[in-house]
């Protein structure tokens, strides 16, 4: 029984990583609702599925009746669940009292006046982590054919940028690829990244390893990084200085790892390059300036530093693999005795580095506003003083759910308003002065982190973020013949959360961001012996 629950649960997951990407029926009339049905049909299948396959064997056999009626009794199931799982349970229940407790249960429960995540999705969506979680077998060749998804969506994006949209869609439209929106073309981008940089770092330390998957590796992370950059959106810099920042505590635990970050860099600082070229070269190709965005900014005035620090970091690891040889005694990890003294200490140093920054960061964000000296920065004003127009008018929606969220009573601060119930509350409240000021209304507080707190309140919040991290620990804490998927699985979940706090929450590519911290935390249940 638990193999064909497997099975099951397998084809659903590569379904996921791969086909959902790509569907696109109808160009981008629709596509909201086009990959939410996509998602509910492929998942309410697998349920289903599922469900067939444990009654038929629980009729036809009666040890998987036993088996089942086991798995059953509230001792078994405290065993086998981990504290993901149950964070998730307790996320679910806290949804449901959330939904049935709204001032609007039909807005809440279908989400209409949002983007359609109400309480009924949001089951959906829970199912989605607990099949993958339970029931999931990792194989790191899943993960392979997910980028090679990621080529198309992200190649795709390239184009588009250029004007060659293989639908004819221009660069000055808000819609790219086979996700639509590029704010939420980013986010998937981000979660394509994340993982391949990860297999980068992770394709030369294991037996199974090869040249070729190394190749395959660095091909998927400049081509996701230039499908990033050709975006067009301030949401890049975050999952780009997130990746930059935090790959180090992966890539950190071996000489070889570092070389691998390099690479890493490399391919992200060419990919900026070959943009620039082609900018530069072939102007009859290249979008409006207005039309590049941060990050395609930056390469164009820094092509020549880049172009040189790229060589230079190809050059050292092309010396370094002509030095390196084999023979020293390794771990199941790959790592030497000095591999790990090294990684202890510089993980240390990053990580004070890393806090230096941090601090350097909120002192800037206090002088520009608090402390009044927003002209000392130049440019960067527009991104350090906080109003209603910063982020595209982002801070106008914060402020909103902020308001709002204060003046609930005590019960709704600790369960939230409802899913899907900020439109509302923006249209009873504040439709006639958005409207005013800018156009147009709010359906989405343009933060998830903020819109989690707001729709479940602080048990909520909570709940779902501790799902969160437990799920990517135990990735990072999973066997050796499993912790290169499982880690890239894990980048990937963190950051589509880091890029999500400017960002909407919707169900074109929320789902995968479930779905992978499912398979994160699958990755750990063999190593502790949690039964399934």
């Amino acid at each position: 029984m638990k193999n064909t629950l497997n099975k099951i649960v397998n084809i659903y997951v590569l379904v996921m990583m791969v086909a959902f990407p790509l569907f696109m029926p109808n160009g981008y009339y629709f596509i909201h609702q086009a990959k939410m049905y996509f998602y509910l049909y492929s998942t309410i299948a697998c349920f289903v599925l599922c469900v067939l396959a444990v009654l038929w064997y629980g009729v036809r056999s009666r040890s998987c009746a036993r088996e089942l009626l086991n798995s059953l009794k509230p001792s078994h199931l405290v065993k086998s669940l981990c504290v993901s799982d149950r964070l998730a349970l307790g996320f679910l229940v806290i949804t449901i009292v959330s939904t049935l407790s709204s001032e609007w249960l039909y807005e809440a429960f279908w989400g209409t006046t949002g983007r359609f995540q109400g309480g009924f999705l949001w089951f959906w969506y829970i199912v989605t982590y607990l099949l993958v979680s339970r029931f999931y077998v990792q194989k790191p060749w899943h993960i392979d054919i997910f980028l090679a998804g990621g080529l198309i969506v992200c190649g795709w994006s390239v184009l588009d940028f250029f004007g060659l949209s293989p639908i004819g869609i221009g660069y000055e439209t808000l819609f790219s690829s086979t996700i639509g929106n590029i704010n939420v073309l980013t986010a998937i981008e981000a979660m394509y990244l994340a993982a391949a940089s990860v297999m980068l770092i992770g394709s030369g330390n294991g037996e199974k390893s090869s040249g070729l998957h190394s190749v395959y590796y660095y091909i998927c992370t400049l081509v996701m990084f230039m499908g990033l950059e050709c975006g067009r959106t301030a949401n890049a810099l975050f999952s780009s200085l997130f990746l930059v920042c935090f790959l180090p505590f992966f890539a950190f635990r071996s000489r070889k790892g570092i070389l691998r970050y390099l690479a890493v860099l490399t391919a992200y600082a060419g990919s900026m390059v070959i943009v620039a070229s082609i900018i530069r070269w072939l102007p009859a190709f290249a979008p409006d300036r207005d039309y590049w965005g941060e990050l395609v900014t930056i390469g164009f005035k820094l092509s020549g530093p880049l172009a040189v620090m790229t060589l230079a970091a190809a050059a050292a690891g092309a010396m370094y693999l002509k030095k390196s040889g084999a023979g020293t005694e390794t771990d199941e990890f790959g790592l030497t005795t000095a591999d790990r003294r090294l990684s202890k200490r510089l993980r240390i140093i990053w990580g004070i580095l890393g806090l230096g920054a941090f601090c350097a960061l909120v002192f800037l964000f206090y002088d520009a506003n608090a402390g009044g000296h927003a002209g000392r920065y130049g440019a960067l004003s527009s991104l350090l003083v906080f109003d209603d127009s910063w982020g595209t008018n982002r801070g106008r929606a914060w402020g909103l759910a902020i308001k709002y969220y204060s003046d609930f009573s005590p019960f709704k601060k600790l369960i939230g308003s409802g899913p899907e119930t900020f439109s509302v509350h923006v249209l009873i409240h504040d439709l006639n002065k958005n409207t005013r000021d800018f156009t147009y209304n709010f359906d989405s507080v343009h933060n998830e982190l903020l819109q989690r707190l707001f729709e479940t309140g602080i048990a909520g919040f909570l709940c779902y973020y501790g799902m969160i991290a437990m799920a990517c620990v135990r990735a990072f804490r999973s066997g050796a013949d499993r912790r290169i998927a499982a880690a890239a699985a894990a980048f990937a979940v963190l950051a589509y959360n880091v890029q999500s706090f400017v960002n909407i929450s919707v169900p074109i590519v929320l789902p995968l961001n479930l779905l992978f911290t499912g398979v994160a935390a699958a990755a750990g249940r063999e190593d502790h012996g949690e039964e399934r």
